[in-house]
């Protein structure tokens, strides 16, 4: 990589830390806050998929602001409108009020199609699908420590929580503002590029003509979702009634999760892509993904738990940059990459709407084990259909 792109992807690493800092000190607190104020079981699920479904109806034009007018002026606008959201849910004294902050949350949360642009703009070939891996990296390192702040500046002041990650938030908006330099430079024939795109066309061809490479990647990627999102929703229940789990522990499960992750991401991508190519490297991620899914309610220990759930990270820190890095790949045009993007990220936030209620209902009305391999038979599927693939383009 030239020293340039080195410089953006270290300043974009810094971005995303921050706000991903600010964001995860601010979730780990929503549900203590809502029983605050009476909040059911129900209706907590109903704030956690409010900040999805914000992100899900904004992140596509969020993409076409970015190509439009550039991927720094949207960042820094996202930030901001995120800033807004953290300071609403720290004042908040009513669960409508909560609903809102999530919501104008998500709408800034919207942004992570801009980011994704970002790299595609920075980083070409091979090395796209690392850069991709070394920022998610970054924000998962960050998502490992945001509880733990959030917990420390709950405890000094019930508004803590929301003024600290405002405060992250708009130290990451003034850091982008002097040091993020604008990746995005429009080229000719683009602005026609961008006239033809309709979002919603796009939206409906994916679902429409699911079978076209550039739609079934990003089916790949929402099965990718519904993987984490699923897992994630009725994990801790699971642990819970098998292995004894609870709240005094299960920050070890999420510790070992997130730091095998980057462990992947830093250390096996880059090498994994350069050798076998990015289309072999997301199938492998899926299958990895679908049988350490598969394996966890075969876990008759915490050793061999342990082992099942070693192949999760490993799956997901190949599945998800290899999976982007394609879709920006086979946009149909330059121009419309941020929007491209955003398409998938709509999709991938409505694997997070449906499948946290669908593993819910599976693991109450079939069994505790039941979501687990289902979900991990969706995700052997996913890789099944990547074998649609065509050849890799150049990027």
């Amino acid at each position: 990589m030239s020293r340039l792109i080195d410089h953006r992807l270290a300043a974009l690493m810094v971005v995303a830390f921050v706000s991903t800092l600010g964001e995860f000190l601010v979730v780990a607190l929503l549900p203590f806050y809502a029983e605050r104020y009476g909040a059911t079981p129900l209706e907590i699920g109903a704030l956690v998929s409010a900040f999805a479904l914000a992100s899900m109806a904004t992140a596509p034009l969020w993409g076409r602001l970015a190509d439009r007018r550039g991927r720094r002026p949207a960042l820094l606008l996202g930030l901001v409108v995120s800033a807004a959201g953290y300071m609403l849910f720290g004042l908040a004294q009513s669960l409508e009020l909560l609903l809102l902050a999530r919501l104008v949350h998500g709408v800034g949360g919207g942004t992570v199609p801009v980011v994704f642009a970002y790299i595609a703009d920075s980083v070409t070939g091979e090395r796209r699908a690392e850069g991709i891996g070394w920022v998610t990296a970054v924000t998962s390192s960050a998502a490992m420590i945001g509880p733990a702040v959030g917990g420390l500046a709950g405890q000094l002041h019930p508004a803590g929580a929301g003024a600290v990650a405002a405060a992250f938030s708009l130290a990451a908006a003034v850091f982008a503002r002097f040091w993020l330099p604008e990746s995005r430079h429009r080229g000719e024939g683009e602005q026609a590029e961008e006239t033809r795109y309709s979002i919603l066309g796009a939206v409906g061809r994916v679902a429409a003509q699911p079978l076209r490479p550039l739609n079934l990647l990003i089916w790949i990627y929402a099965a990718g979702q519904i993987g984490m999102a699923g897992m994630t929703a009725i994990i801790g229940l699971y642990l819970g009634r098998r292995f004894g789990v609870d709240e005094s522990n299960i920050g070890l499960f999420f510790f070992y999760l997130g730091g095998l992750s980057i462990a992947f991401r830093v250390f096996v991508l880059g090498p994994a892509v350069r050798r076998f190519g990015e289309v072999r490297i997301l199938r492998a991620g899926a299958v990895s993904f679908g049988i350490g899914l598969i394996a966890i309610p075969f876990a008759t220990g915490l050793w061999t738990l342990g082992a099942a759930i070693f192949l999760v990270p490993l799956g997901t820190s190949l599945l998800f940059p290899c999976t982007t890095s394609q879709v920006s790949k086979r946009a149909p045009g330059s121009g419309v990459v941020g929007q491209v993007l955003g398409v998938q990220q709509a999709y991938g936030n409505g694997s997070k709407i449906a499948a946290p209620l669908v593993a819910g209902y599976m693991f109450q009305a079939l069994s505790p084990e039941a979501p687990f391999v289902a979900i991990g038979a969706i995700l052997i599927v996913a890789a099944a259909m990547s074998a649609r693939l065509p050849a890799e383009p150049a990027g």
